[in-house]
């Protein structure tokens, strides 16, 4: 699930329209709800971590499935601990969908929808796969057209790409989220509503499932995930971004 990441750090400065003049960026982006969000947005993160780290692991395995039936039932295995484990980063964020801060809810509800639309991916493969299980076990369906199966799951790769990419756009707003109202008048801003001790504890936070992912900031032909972690990383890490005294 590599995307190339340089067309969203195009578009940054469009995702989130309601910053477009300092009095909208202040009353949509208040000083509420901001560390509380964080932890929840990074532990979301976690939970979507593991597909990616789960999806990965598989596309090692190429075509292996024609030959063994263990690949296959593992396949189906994965796409139910994909549902499992977005369906908890989704609840790490449904509370905010009535936040204070107009900016907070839109990405609470931008990154559900990205989950979700993980989740209808995950469940449609998940039948593919037990079909495909059936077929190399039983023998049934008959007319199955192994050509065609794997056009279904190349369709079903691009809506994951696209699923990916929502998730990549929330993160690109949560940074936003974390300047501070006070002292900016728009997104360009690099003054941030956290204390250096509130940024440390995000940190390690964010190393509890991605300590080997140290470099911060966004770069052309990353994966989705590592190019969300290295974003949240670099706000959180890079001295250019002031903390709240």
């Amino acid at each position: 699930m590599r995307v190339i990441v340089i067309a969203l750090l195009c578009v940054a400065g469009l995702v989130f329209p309601l910053a477009a003049s300092a009095q909208s960026f202040r009353v949509n982006n208040p000083d509420v709800d901001k560390v509380a969000f964080a932890r929840s947005f990074i532990s979301s993160l976690g939970y979507y971590g593991k597909l990616d780290l789960r999806l990965r692991a598989e596309s090692g395995a190429g075509d292996s499935y024609t030959r063994d039936i263990k690949v296959v039932k593992a396949l189906v295995d994965g796409r139910t601990l994909d549902n499992t484990e977005l369906r908890v980063a989704k609840n790490y964020l449904v509370k905010y969908v009535e936040s204070r801060n107009m900016l907070i809810r839109k990405v609470a509800y931008d990154a559900m929808a990205a989950y979700e639309q993980h989740i209808i991916v995950s469940s449609r493969e998940r039948r593919l796969w037990q079909m495909y299980q059936r077929f190399k076990e039983r023998g049934v369906p008959r007319d199955m057209n192994e050509n065609e199966f794997k056009q279904q799951m190349a369709v079903l790769a691009e809506d994951r790409k696209a699923a990916a990419l929502g998730i990549l756009h929330a993160v690109v707003m949560f940074r936003t989220v974390l300047l501070s109202a006070e002292r900016c008048s728009d997104e360009n801003c690099r003054e941030l509503a956290l204390t250096e001790g509130e940024r440390g504890k995000l940190v390690k936070k964010l190393d509890v499932f991605a300590a080997d992912r140290t470099a911060w900031g966004m770069k052309a032909g990353q994966g989705t995930f590592e190019a969300a972690v290295a974003a949240v990383r670099e706000v959180l890490e890079d001295p250019v971004f002031v903390s709240r005294s």
